[in-house]
């Protein structure tokens, strides 16, 4: 995934050779630029794969004859999402990006209550904006709460600022639900809405 921190450390087989782990963060584009070899292809790759492809680089690039490539991804890329609403612990989480959707984003939230409406409004890519402090039941540094108010204003209906786009998602609609819509972006704002009660 595009901004993880990857340690790859190569072996040559050479006599009395100091092996010493090297860093690079993956681009944009699915590569890594590996030390001396230079980008090497590795875009949604497992980590002996992607080991491979860095040792055939090596080696075709006249470079290494026979190097032991091991990879470790140290820091994986995460987006910050701010569950709100009627969810069971509302706050900012961060989820892997690869797996970055409404489910895995209510997940993190610990579900939704049994107040909860099968909608939801989604805030896409708004500005960071929420007054945030940090959780000080659970001190974990991951998540952060913060309210619907601070985010939505008075008014959580209407266009937005700077460019954010607010899109409402029925949940029980699974087939009529683009699986992109579903799909969520650093610093969207996921509101899980109230059922009307009943009289």
């Amino acid at each position: 995934e595009t901004g993880e921190l990857i340690e790859v450390t190569i072996a040559t087989g050479r006599e009395r050779e100091r092996v010493d782990p090297m860093l690079a963060r993956s681009a944009a584009d699915g590569t890594i630029e590996v030390p001396l070899i230079g980008d090497v292809p590795v875009a949604n790759l497992e980590p002996f794969e992607a080991a491979r492809n860095i040792a055939n680089a090596g080696i075709e690039r006249g470079i290494y004859r026979r190097p032991h490539v091991t990879l470790d991804i140290k820091t994986r890329a995460t987006n910050k999402i701010t569950v709100l609403g009627a969810v069971e612990t509302p706050g900012t989480y961060e989820i892997p990006r690869g797996a970055c959707d409404l489910a895995a984003a209510i997940g993190a939230a610990g579900g939704m209550t049994e107040e909860a409406s099968r909608e939801v409004d989604v805030l896409r890519q708004g500005p960071t904006f929420l007054a945030e402090k940090p959780d000080e039941a659970g001190g974990d540094d991951s998540v952060t709460q913060a309210s619907y108010r601070q985010v939505y204003g008075s008014d959580a209906t209407g266009p937005q600022q700077g460019g954010q786009r607010m899109t409402r998602i029925d949940l029980a609609a699974t087939p009529q639900v683009a699986a992109d819509e579903r799909l969520l972006n650093d610093r969207d704002v996921v509101m899980v809405l109230t059922r009307e009660k009943e009289v």
